[in-house]
């Protein structure tokens, strides 16, 4: 009888001692889980860190090839900016030279050379397609005077004004050169011995009717020429002169057309 009550109390106590054994193991196994998490999170949060300092350090070199790439192009711009000052301020020292080799410097009009190269197109333009063409010369009557009476200086003033006065009133396609001292010349381009007549009586009465600054009114003699197949340039030129000696011969303040 109480050999029973032995045995069960022994069993108990058995399996008490097992079940105690188990929680052991159990929190033993539950501490190394933990400290095995523990240690992946810290392992964790050191490649966290490693890993954000990296993307920190590629972003700081990304920001200074960006800003390094920035600054290239901001002065790359700086320098072409630059360089089309520079070839800005070339062709305009171009320009002007090319305007100072084609024109006279008191008074803007062509120079001699100019003339002759473009009255040279003219002359082969209207042997080729029996285009006419005149020559307009004037010159100023008693210049000597306005130089001897007010200076040169006047005299270069009342120069510049004629220029001026003749340029705002010929045609887009006519061209006023300076020959020399007080003459100039009119090439009329398309314009016959006739026309060219008229031309020159509204340019002769226009420098009548005009009043120069500090020596008011002066006249001047005009010779026309028109070209004529087969002729120089310089025969065009002679025409046209010996005209103009005519018209300052018969008086002055007038006009003559040139015979070949």
């Amino acid at each position: 009888m109480y050999y029973k009550y032995i045995i069960a109390g022994v069993t108990i106590i058995i399996l008490e001692g097992f079940l105690i054994a188990l929680l052991v193991l159990s929190n033993s196994a539950k501490r190394r889980a933990e400290d095995s998490l523990r240690l992946l999170n810290t392992q964790l949060e050191q490649k966290v860190v490693e890993r954000t300092q990296q993307l920190e350090e590629s972003n700081a070199a990304l920001d200074k090839e960006i800003y390094e790439r920035t600054m290239a192009q901001q002065e790359l711009i700086a320098s072409n900016d630059e360089l089309e000052a520079v070839n800005y301020q070339i062709k305009r020292a171009n320009d002007e030279l090319k305007r100072m080799s084609l024109t006279d410097k008191l008074t803007g009009a062509w120079n001699r050379r100019h003339f002759e190269k473009e009255a040279a197109i003219e002359i082969e333009r209207s042997e080729r397609y029996k285009e006419v063409c005149s020559l307009i010369v004037m010159d100023i009557d008693h210049f000597k005077k306005i130089n001897d009476q007010y200076g040169h200086l006047v005299g270069d003033a009342v120069l510049s004004e004629l220029a001026k006065l003749l340029q705002n009133n010929l045609r887009k396609v006519d061209s006023l050169t300076r020959w020399g001292g007080e003459e100039f010349i009119v090439l009329a381009k398309h314009t016959g011995g006739s026309s060219a007549m008229e031309m020159a009586e509204k340019l002769r009465h226009l420098v009548e009717t005009y009043d120069f600054p500090e020596v008011g009114e002066m006249t001047v003699s005009i010779g026309v020429a028109e070209f004529k197949s087969g002729k120089t340039l310089d025969n065009w030129i002679k025409v046209a002169d010996d005209a103009l000696y005519e018209a300052k011969r018969l008086g002055r303040n007038r006009i003559q057309l040139g015979n070949h």
